[in-house]
């Protein structure tokens, strides 16, 4: 399998569904949009957007869904996995993330109240 690691913003709030056995399983999309620097003027601009759709399991994934939102920044790890699904008797093929850390990325946070007040790193 391959690993995966990617910063980017949560598309929508993530979905918590049970398996019949009582497992969560919890679903969200991750928007890994790329910057580029222009090679004569130097600066930097948004490229592409890649878009995720990420999976988590069990208590870790409830973890996830009571704490992130939608439009969050995250650092996501993870394994890349190729689910086949058998649509009318179609095969297709889809990529996706089963995620193993999850963490919000703090440099794009703001920080709250006045910065001057707050206690050094």
């Amino acid at each position: 399998m391959a690993t995966f690691d990617c910063i980017g913003n949560l598309g929508a709030d993530p979905e918590v569904s049970f398996t019949p056995s009582g497992q969560a399983l919890v679903k969200f999309s991750v928007a890994e949009t790329r910057r580029i620097r222009n090679k004569d003027t130097g600066e930097w601009s948004d490229g592409p957007t890649s878009w995720w759709r990420c999976t988590a399991w069990g208590p870790f994934g409830e973890t996830i869904a009571e704490n992130v939102i939608k439009g969050q920044s995250v650092n996501v790890k993870g394994r890349i996995e190729i689910r086949e699904v058998d649509s009318n008797g179609e095969k297709k093929y889809f990529t996706e993330v089963t995620v193993d850390e999850l963490g919000l990325n703090v440099r794009r946070l703001k920080p709250k109240g006045d910065s001057s007040s707050q206690a050094p790193f």
